[in-house]
């Protein structure tokens, strides 16, 4: 039992400081766009590879858009055999929406691509 909560406990710390890294690291970041966003159940999603993979915020948030909708039109998560995974998948992706929404309306984001424009 000693040695479950030694070890326990030697990864905690760690664990708290990574996190604390990462906030850290995200609060000083020049960008406008999270890197990773979280729903309150704790799933996270990496917004700026979904980013990357679009060429822009603007591009992301129509493909996000675009998703939700599809399942919305196509019946929604009932139609799904894992409706909770559904359901947190789509608050997941309102998370997303969100701050997509937020980045494309930063002062930083604009001036980027009004500088990017010149």
């Amino acid at each position: 039992m000693k040695v479950l909560l030694n070890t326990v406990h030697s990864l905690v710390w760690p664990a708290a400081f990574l996190s604390a890294t990462l906030f850290a690291v995200d609060a000083r970041s020049d960008e406008p766009c999270p890197q990773l966003v979280e729903s309150r159940a704790g799933s996270v999603f990496n917004m700026s590879a979904f980013i990357k993979d679009n060429g822009s915020p603007e591009a992301a948030l129509d493909t996000a858009r675009a998703a939700v909708s599809k399942v919305n039109k196509g019946g929604g998560c009932g139609i799904f055999s894992n409706v909770a995974a559904c359901e947190e998948t789509l608050t997941l992706a309102a998370v997303a929406i969100t701050a997509l929404q937020a980045c494309i309306a930063s002062p930083i984001h604009r001036n980027s691509q009004n500088t990017a424009r010149d």
